[in-house]
């Protein structure tokens, strides 16, 4: 199968057939968080965005004194290197599309490696607030990238970059014990809802093998 990633829309197509993005399908987790697209919503995208694309330059060994990083977001950046310093994770998939070939979806993997000799996965994130719709949300995201890869990791991760300069690590079963015990769905079932729900909502063509 073909997957191709157009950046402009931020849409990923499958063999040519338009298919939901991860971050479609836990939007409506976050929807009453974030109830419209406003000027703070869209500056913190776009905070976002730009926090990742350093992230990113810094993972692939560009020198930190050769960025030109905002003032604004130069705590994001310090928080990131003080969990690289931390951690000292092993990196083999640095913001790497992938999908899954039967469940019909796609994402952007943030990271992919090593922490202390064992596989993970790791979301970045930079919102103010890692409230419960946002550890759910993580959640979802990273069993979702989870069931994209063929070998299974260790360890699921989601990091919280602060604009002070510190972050917070946020592990897949701590979050399901916390925040997911009351839920009457169990969690694999809800997983599969919320990607028939990106179909339904979203217009997309089902697919079957």
């Amino acid at each position: 199968m073909k997957l191709l990633f157009d950046a402009e829309s931020h849409t990923y197509s499958l063999d040519g057939r338009k298919i939901p993005s991860v971050t479609e399908i836990v939007s409506p987790i976050l929807a009453p968080k974030y109830k419209s697209d406003g000027p703070a919503i869209m500056q913190a995208k776009r905070r976002g965005s730009k926090v990742h694309e350093f992230c990113q330059l810094i993972d692939l060994g560009c020198p930190v004194d050769a960025l030109e990083i905002e003032p604004e977001l130069a705590g994001y950046i310090k928080a990131y290197l003080s969990f690289l310093r931390d951690y000292r994770p092993q990196w083999d998939m640095v913001e790497k599309p992938v999908y899954h070939p039967q469940g019909f979806y796609a994402g952007t993997l943030d990271r992919h490696g090593c922490i202390d000799g064992k596989p993970c996965i790791v979301d970045i994130k930079t919102t103010g607030t890692m409230d419960r719709p946002s550890r759910l949300a993580l959640a979802f995201q990273l069993a979702l990238y989870w069931k994209c890869l063929a070998c299974v990791p260790a360890r699921l991760y989601g990091v919280q970059l602060k604009k002070s300069g510190g972050y917070k690590l946020f592990e897949l079963q701590q979050i399901l014990s916390k925040d997911y015990t009351s839920m009457p769905v169990r969690f694999p079932d809800m997983t599969n809802q919320l990607i028939n729900l990106a179909y339904l909502t979203g217009g997309y063509e089902w697919q079957t093998n």
